[in-house]
């Protein structure tokens, strides 16, 4: 069995019996390919082979965190190798990357998210979409592949919720706020009627100007527009929101579990970050506002 082989049985391993989502799939197809690009040959690969080419990455100047997830993405190859007889070893058993102190989320405040959701004319159907799909993920703090993927079916009005199938198809109900559910509202029974109409069917939530699912790029390029008419002093992107509408409810008391399976946390300490953001931003204040800080 050559390397391209093993590199196609693994990702069908990492399609259907891990049911990751296309982008983690791309992402370690891409790792791999680049791997085997120096290492044609995966069954001869030692330890000492993985420490060259993780220097070699460190000399090109990756960052410890991507050597990280590069390494990671070799070492499920090797899992793969071993748990399917095509290896009797594993090189990066005894390799790790030392990455640092995780560095924190940095939301924006409420004052810029409400600038922000108002950027969007919403005299127009886009730019209508538009602030739906802003108040949605601060309302819900989705990600953006989760947003672009939504469709019609998950939402549910009537009960204040949405069905959210998020990282490895995993389903989770989010909650929705009426104000987050009045904009969709009125974008599905106004603008996306007319961005639709005469095209084909679509059953996503979020369509372009053509009537067809809208894209994660696009979605990513949208905020960097209005946070550009907005003056926004830092660069605003979707995970942005996302760490605002973790942030936020923390900061307000919210129960860290809950917040956990509202953002789709496989762990509680992913979740646990945002405490400790909520206390560098207590910190701050203080700092600024006390008069004996």
């Amino acid at each position: 069995m050559n390397s391209d082989e093993i590199l196609d049985k693994f990702i069908h391993h990492l399609i259907v019996i891990r049911s990751l989502s296309n982008n983690s799939v791309d992402a370690y197809a891409r790792d791999i390919r680049d791997f085997l690009k120096k290492y044609h040959n995966p069954f001869v690969v030692n330890e000492s082979d993985i420490r060259h080419y993780l220097e070699e990455l460190r000399r090109n100047g990756l960052t410890p965190r991507s050597m990280a997830r590069k390494l990671s993405s070799i070492r499920s190859l090797y899992s793969f190798m071993l748990d399917n007889s095509l290896s009797e070893k594993d090189p990066t058993e005894d390799i790790h990357v030392r990455i640092g102190q995780t560095a924190l989320p940095r939301p924006i405040s409420l004052a810029w998210v409400e600038r922000l959701l108002s950027t969007p004319d919403v005299a127009t159907p886009l730019g209508l979409r538009d602030r739906a799909i802003l108040e949605t993920m601060y309302a819900t703090g989705m990600r953006v592949s989760e947003i672009s993927a939504l469709e019609l079916f998950r939402l549910h009005p009537d009960k204040k919720f949405i069905q959210c199938s998020g990282k490895g198809n995993k389903e989770r109900l989010i909650p929705l706020g009426q104000t987050a559910l009045d904009w969709i509202l009125t974008y599905l029974d106004t603008a996306r009627k007319e961005l639709t109409k005469g095209k084909k069917h679509c059953d996503n939530v979020f369509v372009n100007r053509h009537g067809s699912r809208l894209s994660r790029i696009s979605i990513w390029r949208m905020i960097r527009k209005y946070a550009l008419l907005a003056g926004a002093p830092k660069n605003i992107h979707p995970h942005v929101l996302r760490h605002s509408f973790a942030t936020h409810l923390v900061a307000n008391g919210a129960d860290l579990r809950a917040v956990q399976e509202m953002l789709g946390h496989a762990s509680i300490s992913t979740t646990e970050i945002y405490t400790q953001v909520a206390r560098e931003r207590m910190k701050q204040i203080i700092q600024t506002h006390h008069p004996r800080p």
